[in-house]
């Protein structure tokens, strides 16, 4: 089965570990099924805002 997010682990921060995230599907597949399942109308209007300012579709 295929994840929708993936976490990677970066050891080489000097305050310690940290993560950083990429989507395992399309942008807009992950908004449709954020709103289909989550009652976050305002957050995902914010996320897709945020998304079109940095140039993800």
């Amino acid at each position: 089965m295929l994840g929708i997010l993936s976490a990677y682990e970066n050891r080489s921060g000097s305050r310690g570990n940290y993560y950083s995230y990429e989507l395992d599907v399309p942008f807009t597949s992950a908004i449709e099924a954020m709103s289909d399942v989550l009652r976050m109308d305002g957050e995902i209007e914010v996320i897709q805002e945020i998304a079109s300012v940095n140039g993800v579709s």
